[in-house]
């Protein structure tokens, strides 16, 4: 598998300054202002932290789902 370990953005998007993204190894997370190229199409696969791999659209919906069912159970 590939793994990136870091990212140079210049002139991209509102990464006008150089600007250097460190991955390490496990959780990453890369917050931004609106604008700044953080989205994924809901189709983009992603991997996670045990190996599995899936859209990011049903990822999303699923905790989604799973959340407001924890909510459902505490009434």
């Amino acid at each position: 598998m590939t793994k990136i370990t870091s990212l140079y953005a210049k002139g991209f998007k509102s990464f006008a300054k150089p600007t250097e993204l460190m991955f390490s190894d496990g959780y990453n997370c890369i917050i931004g202002p609106n604008g700044a190229g953080k989205s994924l199409s809901y189709d983009t696969v992603v991997t996670l932290s045990n190996g599995k791999e899936i859209e990011i659209g049903k990822l999303v919906e699923d905790k989604l789902k799973e959340s407001k069912e924890i909510k459902t159970l505490n009434y």
